[in-house]
């Protein structure tokens, strides 16, 4: 979360020549939401490369809403869905062996599959199945979203119109 945050502070001030609270609170939980699926079988380095990038990722995504006309006003997207999406590839590439068995010490006959990153090509299996997993739960909220979504917009509820 910190280097995320000081990444972030870094990433405002010299690329908007400003500073600017919002983002920098933002950076701390996309930092915080980027790590979190990983915490337990990273090592130090490792967090501190998934922060890094995920203030990257929180960054250029609320740039990339904007420069789309999406309305987000608190970022809730680039924190959440952009930063989860990049910790649960994050664990795919930066699970380390020692770490895993230190925090699941039941896990004991499981000898490949760790971070690609960590383990080579071995490590494949688990940045493969954290991919599965995206895809799954992106299809899943869609398949939830998307006819309440339609439902607002044939009843006229989904804007607010300007009353002024």
């Amino acid at each position: 979360a910190a280097t995320s945050g000081t990444t972030t502070i870094l990433l405002n001030f010299f690329l908007d020549r400003r500073f600017d609270p919002g983002v920098v609170c933002n950076g701390i939980l996309a930092g915080l939401v980027s790590v979190t699926g990983a915490c337990a079988v990273v090592q130090p380095y490792g967090a501190f490369i998934i922060g890094v990038i995920g203030a990257h990722v929180y960054y250029f995504g609320s740039k990339m809403l904007v420069s789309l006309k999406i309305d987000d006003v608190v970022d809730a997207s680039p924190v959440h869905m952009f930063c989860g999406i990049w910790g649960t590839i994050a664990t795919g590439l930066f699970c380390d062996h020692a770490t895993f068995l230190d925090s699941y010490k039941t896990a004991t006959n499981v000898t490949h599959g760790y971070g690609l990153l960590i383990d080579g090509v071995k490590g494949g299996r688990l940045l493969a199945a954290n991919l599965v997993f995206l895809v799954t739960v992106i299809c899943y909220v869609a398949a939830i979203a998307m006819p309440m979504i339609f439902v607002l917009k044939m009843l006229r509820l989904l804007r607010i119109i300007n009353i002024h």
